[in-house]
């Protein structure tokens, strides 16, 4: 992943200063922290302790070192409430979630030449699989086309290839497939299956739903299961709800995913019980 990184993103040297300031156990901070180092570049380390919009507002207007900057869309949409006129920063690469239309115009704002990269990749494949360079006229964005030593498919039920327009669950193979869960050997033989297509290989099976467009990028459309991203976090709806059940006053449990015109996701919880709350009784 990092040559491919290297390749896509940091042909001119003086576009690897990036910064640190998203957890260790977040994938995407793979890019942040060793990106630099490999090139002689410099590490911008933030105080995780800060609230983010804090650091946000440090880093696009005060950070005159860091050029490139890896983040979520969440963190996005809390740039237009930052104040932010104007930045140095050359470069984002976007990853973690689906990235949306008006994330790009708000940044563009105040640096009309910026280069965004929209970069899709589950942890299971290491970090990033597909990247797109970002066109401000584009009318969809799309999540690209593989990197380095990666294979995409979109499958049928059967794992047959589909065609171009078709969707279908999105299977990664490459030398970036993880081996598996740990202890968890029959989740693991569900989701890494044998390559039909490369011997000795394996493919992912991601649970996403995408379709391959004519001029060969692919386009994510959703989830085939409950499991939704929110702040780039998996979210399992069925555990939520399941967690709920085990509480003795709640019969019923139902959590939907709210959607605020692409700006917020959040979680509803919808319950029947028999117990009588002091909120419900006003």
């Amino acid at each position: 992943y990092l040559l491919s990184a290297n390749e896509l993103y940091f042909q001119n040297a003086g576009l690897a200063n990036m910064a640190w300031f998203t957890p260790l156990t977040f994938d995407l901070t793979l890019t942040s922290i060793f990106c630099p180092l490999i090139n002689g570049a410099a590490l911008t380390i933030y105080d995780s302790g800060k609230e983010m919009s804090s650091i946000l507002t440090e880093l696009f207007t005060k950070d005159v070192v860091t050029s490139t900057v890896k983040l979520t869309p969440a963190h996005l949409r809390l740039v237009p409430d930052l104040g932010i006129k104007e930045t140095l920063i050359q470069q984002l690469i976007v990853g973690g979630e689906q990235l949306y239309q008006n994330q790009i115009e708000e940044i563009i704002k105040f640096n009309k030449n910026i280069r965004i990269f929209n970069e899709y990749g589950p942890t299971e494949t290491t970090v990033g699989c597909t990247v797109k360079k970002i066109d401000n006229n584009d009318q969809l964005i799309t999540i690209g086309c593989p990197v380095l030593n990666t294979d995409v498919y979109i499958l049928n039920a059967n794992n047959k290839i589909l065609p171009s327009g078709v969707i279908g669950q999105i299977g990664i193979g490459g030398i970036g497939v993880s081996k598996g869960y740990i202890n968890r050997n029959e989740l693991t033989n569900s989701k890494f299956i044998d390559n039909p297509f490369r011997e000795n290989q394996k493919i992912y099976l991601t649970g996403d739903l995408g379709k391959r467009m004519a001029n060969k990028e692919m386009e994510y459309v959703g989830r085939e299961d409950s499991q939704v991203k929110i702040n780039g976090f998996r979210i399992e709806i069925g555990e939520i709800e399941q967690g709920l059940l085990t509480q003795s006053d709640i019969k019923q449990a139902s959590v939907v995913v709210a959607d605020e015109a692409e700006v917020s996701k959040y979680l509803i919880v919808y319950y029947v019980s028999d117990t009588v709350t002091e909120e419900n009784a006003k």
